[in-house]
């Protein structure tokens, strides 16, 4: 008796250990169809709550706000399990049926039996993870940044008007503003920036980006999604990126400011919804981007709406002068013919005068200026203290972009001559001439073909605005 009761307590251990297991898996067995019902009624109300969130990201999205990040990572956890369920109701549904509409293969039986089990306890696990409507949204950022620009901006408000123009009566879409290096391409672009984005906020979403010299399409779309609000994993390919951008703004107003473009930008690679026919303003979605190059509108198909900066006229560029100098400065006589000068020798373009400008500003003595005048006179800027890096480093970088050495050949020897002989009027037959005398047209015999050479370089050159 003794012995039994010591047995007693152990037997009922092991069989209770032993047994809830078992029981668990042979009801796997003998109750598909409870597990599978219970599953598909766990999983209609998951569907019901992602449809709550989701209509609730919808009307959000209209008083401008956006999800949260963990609300994402919810949504896209529960469609998961959601699609799983539905994969193993569908499975359930597609045995081989026999005798009393029951599949007596065991083992098909058990195996959905037991992910239907599985799956109905992971809804239950995202259920109780669920947010509360408080938690679901946030706002979006302001309809666009306004960014600084330069204390002194001259002769730019007729290419501002007609910007505008382009953007609010234009029939395309999609504008160009062309330009050499230090024309004010990058301050026209961002005081359209800072007038979409507070003094007349007509878009959805104003944003600036910056490309640059070397085009990385993934780092374009990250800046349009900052620009948005928009979260977009790192982990998607560019395609999957372009998804998100393109379902954010297809229903937007928008304007996307590009800077500095060197090369074609596929904006459907982007993401960004391109193509139609503008009817008024408030169905916009425009783009407008600056480059150097009239080849790169030209593939992006841009031929209506193509602003050129022209270099600043003399009275504008004695303006810009002496603003960037101090007007006080050339209100004396004795500085005022050279400034004159020195200002003239810039060639209009701004962000010359306005570091020359610069150099100049600390001169006081009258002694400094002529000495000044003399470099410039001579070509030698980079003597002129304070002028050299920034200026030719930008300049450099359109020479740099030339397609050849032979076309950079011929720029530099464009450039030399015209600076030996500043007051010489060059047309194009006279500076294939000079090409030709130097050898860089080639040694072809065809005289016709060698002209046809020199006028295709002088457009290049036109297109890159360095003639």
């Amino acid at each position: 008796m003794a012995q039994n009761g010591i047995l007693a307590p152990i037997v009922t251990l092991v069989v209770n250990e032993l047994w809830e297991p078992i029981k668990k898996h042979i009801g796997y067995c003998l109750k598909p169809k409870t597990n599978v019902k219970n599953l598909a009624k766990a999983a209609d109300e998951l569907r019901n709550s992602i449809h709550t969130i989701e209509e609730t990201i919808q009307l959000g999205e209209r008083e401008g706000k956006r999800p949260k990040v963990q609300v994402t990572k919810w949504t896209e956890s529960a469609q998961s399990i959601e699609a799983e369920a539905c994969s193993i109701s569908n499975k359930y549904q597609a045995r081989t049926i026999h005798i009393f509409r029951c599949s007596w293969s065991c083992w098909s039986n058990y195996k959905i039996s037991k992910s239907a089990a599985k799956v109905k306890a992971d809804i239950e696990d995202i259920n109780k993870r669920s947010l509360q409507k408080d938690d679901i949204l946030s706002l979006l950022p302001p309809v666009g940044l306004e960014l600084p620009l330069p204390a002194n901006i001259v002769g730019q408000e007729h290419y501002r008007n007609k910007v505008f123009g382009c953007i609010e009566e234009g029939p395309t879409d999609i504008i160009g503003i062309c330009g050499m290096g230090g024309s004010g391409k990058t301050t026209l672009l961002k005081q359209i920036n800072n007038y979409y984005s507070s003094e007349r906020p007509v878009f959805d979403h104003v944003m600036f980006i910056e490309v640059g010299k070397q085009l990385n399409l993934m780092a374009v779309q990250q800046s349009i999604a900052s620009g948005l609000g928009l979260l977009l994993t790192n982990d998607g390919d560019a395609t999957h990126r372009a998804r998100a951008i393109f379902n954010f703004l297809k229903e937007k107003k928008f304007l996307l400011l590009i800077d500095d473009l060197w090369e074609m930008l596929d904006l459907v690679k982007v993401g960004i919804p391109h193509g139609s026919k503008k009817c008024c303003l408030q169905n916009s979605q425009t783009v407008v981007i600056t480059t150097r190059s009239l080849d790169v509108c030209g593939r992006m198909q841009i031929f209506e709406n193509v602003i050129q900066l022209k270099c600043l006229n003399s009275d504008h560029s004695w303006q810009l002068f002496k603003e960037v100098v101090g007007e006080r400065k050339t209100e004396d006589a004795r500085i005022r013919g050279c400034a004159k000068k020195i200002a003239a020798k810039c060639g209009g373009l701004p962000l010359a005068i306005k570091i020359t400008g610069q150099a100049m500003a600390s001169k006081v003595a009258s002694e400094e200026w002529e000495y000044s005048l003399m470099l410039v006179e001579d070509s030698v800027f980079h003597e002129v203290s304070g002028s050299d890096n920034e200026l030719f480093s930008i300049l450099k970088i359109s020479y740099d972009s030339l397609q050849s050495d032979v076309i950079r050949m011929c720029f530099l020897l464009f450039a030399g001559t015209t600076a030996q002989h500043p007051d010489d009027d060059w047309d194009s037959i006279g500076l294939i001439h000079i090409w030709m005398g130097h050898g860089l047209l080639g040694e072809d015999d065809d005289i016709e073909r060698t002209y046809l050479i020199g006028y295709s370089i002088i457009e290049i050159l036109k297109r890159s605005f360095l003639l």
